[in-house]
């Protein structure tokens, strides 16, 4: 199931970042958890306005999860399609993004700041 996603995407780019180490600032991004869930991708929307959040369910049975993002504040975000395309409301929360996926489902949240 991964590979299929990642075959219809765009190829994956990265880059070299300086290392951290020593330095006083750390790095902190969005963490998943959830039995059998597996981070595939976090990027910038094409908006440019929305960061998206994606996952796959490796497991058979269907499982509950939930990314928390690094910094306190108001969030909404609402589940897409792999094309970006909207397939929910608009949910807000406090930094614990809650979802619940099927057997091997791929999970795709597109993610905004709450003004």
């Amino acid at each position: 199931m991964e590979t299929t996603a990642e075959d219809f995407l765009l190829p994956l780019v990265g880059e070299s970042w300086r290392d951290l180490a020593g330095e006083s600032r750390t790095l902190a991004g969005p963490m998943l958890q959830g039995e059998g869930l597996v981070a595939s991708a976090v990027h910038v929307h094409d908006n440019g306005e929305s960061v998206v959040l994606r996952c796959v369910n490796v497991t058979a049975k269907p499982t509950r999860g939930h990314w928390t993002m690094p910094y306190v504040g108001t969030w909404k975000h609402r589940r897409t399609r792999l094309n970006g395309t909207a397939i929910g409301e608009w949910v807000r929360s406090s930094g614990v993004l809650e979802f619940d996926a099927g057997p091997r489902e791929v999970v795709t949240l597109e993610l905004s700041t709450e003004y």
